[in-house]
């Protein structure tokens, strides 16, 4: 699957992985001091997983991020989306034909709050959305629902009803959203294992 999206994953990649996410970032600004940072970590993963630094890399490290990027190419596939634009735009389209907000989205999003909260996120701030979210929500005037947004979390509906500002700019929008998840990894690999001819050898 890597390979079909021209995935590739190099030495580089997961060495600059292993001394961000691995690695004590405080201690290797000398020679000295990232010898005992490796020295640690050799220690940490030889007892809590029975593994040496290499064979952490190539057996945890390396398909771990090959999955975060495919992660992030499917939910970015448009062909494997198609279906859940599909909804975002049914959802806006019963919006704009006069339905209440938080009855659309009880029946669409697929935010795990909205059964609580209607789709009404409350005051939000700057800094505290996907930015094409953000741009889009802070250009809305009051009232005003939007057309269909997409980010790395999926595709957005979005209405605001209130704004504050500080002069002439807007500081806090009063948010009532609907989320479509995109298509996970997970669910695209178990579709394709129920779709597949699986022959199973035994001797």
């Amino acid at each position: 699957l890597a390979a079909r999206y021209g995935i590739a994953v190099t030495t580089e990649d997961v060495n600059k992985a292993y001394e961000e996410t691995i690695l004590d970032q405080a201690a290797i600004g000398t020679p000295a001091g990232k010898a005992r940072a490796e020295a640690r970590a050799e220690q940490t993963l030889n007892d809590l997983y029975g593994l040496k630094s290499g064979q952490f890399k190539s057996k945890i490290l390396f398909p771990f991020l090959i999955r975060q990027r495919l992660e992030t190419v499917i939910g970015d596939d448009e062909d494997l989306n198609a279906e859940k634009l599909k909804k975002a735009r049914d959802a806006l389209a019963e919006l704009n034909a006069g339905k209440e907000f938080k009855d659309v989205a009880l029946a669409y999003s697929e935010d795990p709050n909205a059964a609580e909260t209607g789709g009404d996120r409350g005051l939000i701030g700057r800094g505290l959305l996907p930015p094409e979210v953000e741009a889009a929500a802070f250009c809305l005037p009051a009232g005003e629902i939007g057309g269909v947004v997409k980010s790395a979390l999926g595709f957005h509906v979005l209405k605001v009803t209130d704004r504050k500002t500080d002069g002439e700019n807007v500081e806090r929008v009063r948010l009532w959203e609907i989320v479509i998840r995109p298509v996970r990894l997970d669910d695209y690999l178990e579709a394709q294992a129920k779709n597949a001819s699986v022959i199973i050898f035994a001797h």
